[in-house]
């Protein structure tokens, strides 16, 4: 064949003949471009059809706390107390002088704080409206009478003379605490007190004769004090309550030395 008759025969040929044989890489690349996406998606669609199914059969572990774990206790507030004790201000002169100026001797449990009785102000430091006097009455039932016109089982509300506030500190933060212009310490609820009680005169509530000299502690057997603990040892005050709660101790009410 004479180079004149092999340009005749590349003429006949048709173009895609030529282009094709001119780039055959690209045509590959594209092949290729296209393959690697399809296989990959038939890799992920192939695993999931084998592991949904055991996905749907298993339960995921459920981590309960130990039977015997308790939820942690709210923090108790700080009391700040202030003054020397409500503001009308009167001391037993003798055991026999609390147990005379009492309406009523009682045994009972605090089962609630039921209102917060206070005085609204605002506190320019603070630019807020807070609780600047008041009284908190707590709910007692009645274990066991000792002396007044009282049932068992009985439900009495007491006035304590402190309040829940927001409290200023040293520090510039704000916090709620309790605000108290009682020496006794407020009561727990859930506890058990012997309680030297006087009716108000105009309703149904009652306040702790002679304030702190009015509540006492009580294990079932034995009474105790239930003073705040910051007092001033050598005070007045201090020094009579110690006396005061020491007779009570010993004399417990109903009991035969109380007679003597």
């Amino acid at each position: 064949m004479n180079p004149e008759q092999f340009i005749l025969m590349m003429n006949d040929l048709p173009d895609a003949v030529i282009v094709s044989a001119n780039s055959p890489a690209v045509k590959q690349k594209h092949i290729i471009r296209y393959l690697i996406p399809a296989a990959a998606a038939c890799l992920v669609i192939g695993l999931a059809a084998a592991v949904y199914p055991k996905l749907r059969m298993h339960t995921p572990d459920v981590t309960e706390p130990p039977a015997d774990s308790e939820v942690p206790a709210e923090p108790e507030l700080p009391v700040h107390y202030i003054g020397g004790g409500t503001m009308d201000r009167r001391l037993p002169a003798s055991y026999s002088d609390l147990v005379n100026n009492s309406d009523a001797i009682v045994i009972a449990e605090a089962v609630a704080e039921k209102e917060q009785i206070d005085k609204q102000t605002y506190n320019v430091y603070m630019k807020k409206i807070v609780a600047d006097d008041g009284l908190t009455l707590v709910s007692y039932k009645v274990n066991q009478v000792l002396a007044g016109d009282i049932q068992e089982g009985d439900t009495l509300d007491i006035r304590e003379y402190h309040y829940t506030t927001l409290y200023y500190n040293d520090d510039g933060t704000i916090t709620d605490c309790i605000i108290s212009r009682s020496n006794a310490k407020p009561a727990v609820i859930g506890e058990t007190y012997l309680l030297f009680l006087t009716k108000w005169p105009n309703n149904e509530t009652f306040d702790y004769t002679f304030d702190e000299y009015g509540i006492y502690t009580y294990d079932g057997e034995k009474a105790g004090p239930w003073l705040r603990e910051d007092m001033d040892q050598e005070s007045y005050d201090y020094q009579l309550y110690q006396y005061i709660s020491r007779e009570v101790a010993a004399r417990l009410p109903g009991s035969d030395e109380a007679d003597h």
